[in-house]
């Protein structure tokens, strides 16, 4: 299975421009440096043990592999980060027009972990230290924006670097939980033609109190008190990350040789790939 991902991945990859680029004074291309960190993200490995021949198939050991500190060197270059993103954008399948879902997975690291970069926040029930990975996506799990940021981040403000990523819509609808209740939250999704739909937060409150409040959520909320199930399809992004921790190499949790958050973000971004890899092989939506 892992080969067969691989080798899936890579035919997306080389449809890419500039992936055989080759900077100046350096001996491996940009796809040479993805290849070896995919290998090693397939299968939860670190990225030197992917720089020894002796872990890839006999038929592939012929493939030019970069030292460890070369690796750690070139993954640090822009190039290639815009490379990796433009990659996982090319895997998704072809886009649906209907609504889009917004939500967050947190990616916990250990109490004693001395990673600068983690923040302390909301886990899965608890508090916790780490990363979280901010997601929108569309009804078959097709990734559109995202981020990998310190769990000391709010969930509003990591949604509103998310909706400044997305094309400019016109009316297309942005569903989410109470989180992302937020008046600004609400004008900033306008500002890109996006209807955004939240989940009250308080929900046992009686009124709207005698504050400002966005036309947009207003609108949201007259459109919520008329279609009681409006957000049913919110609960597509609940099986698009359960899926991505139940699938072969999917991502469970952050091993504890990555840490910093440019480590954390090329590690997520290799298990978006695999995601995204799984559901093209089964060219079907995602499960509710």
């Amino acid at each position: 299975m892992e080969r067969e991902l691989f080798a899936l991945l890579l035919s997306t990859l080389d449809e890419l421009d500039g992936v055989r680029h080759r900077p100046r004074k350096c001996q491996y291309t940009e796809r040479d440096i993805l290849a070896v960190l995919l290998w090693a993200v397939l299968h939860d490995r670190p990225i030197d043990w992917a720089c020894k021949r002796k872990n890839w198939p006999t038929h592939d050991r012929t493939r030019p592999l970069p030292s460890g500190s070369t690796m750690s060197r070139r993954l640090r270059t822009e190039s290639v980060r815009d490379l990796l993103l433009r990659w996982l954008l090319a895997i998704n399948l072809v886009r649906d027009d209907g609504p889009l879902i917004l939500d967050a997975k947190a990616l916990a690291v250990a109490w004693h972990s001395t990673d600068p970069d983690a923040g302390i926040g909301r886990g899965v029930g608890q508090l916790s230290k780490g990363y979280k990975l901010h997601a929108i996506v569309d009804r078959d799990g097709n990734l559109r924006a995202f981020a990998v940021l310190p769990l000391n981040v709010s969930e509003q403000a990591a949604a509103e670097h998310l909706i400044d990523q997305l094309p400019q819509e016109h009316g297309r609808v942005l569903l989410a939980d109470g989180n992302y209740d937020s008046n600004r939250l609400y004008d900033r999704a306008a500002d890109k033609g996006i209807q955004l739909i939240a989940e009250r937060r308080y929900k046992r409150a009686k009124g709207l109190g005698h504050r400002r409040h966005s036309p947009y959520r207003l609108e949201a909320l007259r459109r919520m008190e008329a279609a009681p199930d409006l957000l049913a399809e919110r609960r597509l992004i609940e099986g698009c990350f359960g899926t991505l921790g139940n699938v072969v190499g999917g991502l469970s949790s952050l091993p504890n040789w990555v840490r910093r958050r440019g480590r954390v973000e090329r590690w997520v971004i290799g298990k978006l790939l695999i995601d995204a890899a799984h559901r093209r092989k089964r060219k079907l939506p995602i499960a509710a």
